[in-house]
């Protein structure tokens, strides 16, 4: 089983969806899988690269499906995520030497995930 980081993101109506997820790839019989701890999401594919981009596919109708029923938060948080206060976002973002988005809600693990919303909801 190898170790992957998955950085990746998408826009959706007026949110801007960008992550650093770990994730995990293994061969099980003729397939490669894909799978994320903090998501409990997992991809598979002939190759590895198929694999790969499986994921990408699954986390964004994943992440669109919870946008459109409004239940981010909601979800993310049964993961074991906890929503972060904007000086906590701040915090991370001058440690990594970042420019802030004037609005944003930040939900987290052990990884990073980052909601900038034009309307200042999730």
């Amino acid at each position: 089983m190898e170790q992957l980081a998955f950085s990746g993101g998408f826009d959706h109506k007026n949110n801007s969806i960008r992550v650093n997820l770990n994730m995990y790839i293994f061969k099980e019989e003729s397939s490669y899988i894909v799978y994320c701890p903090a998501l409990d999401l997992s991809a598979y594919g002939d190759t590895e690269i198929q694999a790969k981009k499986a994921f990408e596919d699954i986390f964004e109708i994943t992440f669109k499906y919870m946008l459109n029923k409004n239940t981010l938060k909601e979800d993310l948080t049964k993961h074991g995520w906890e929503q972060k206060n904007l000086m906590e976002a701040i915090e991370n973002y001058l440690n990594r030497s970042e420019c802030v988005p004037v609005r944003t809600k930040v939900i987290s693990s052990s990884e990073t995930y980052h909601i900038i919303n034009q309307s200042g909801l999730i």
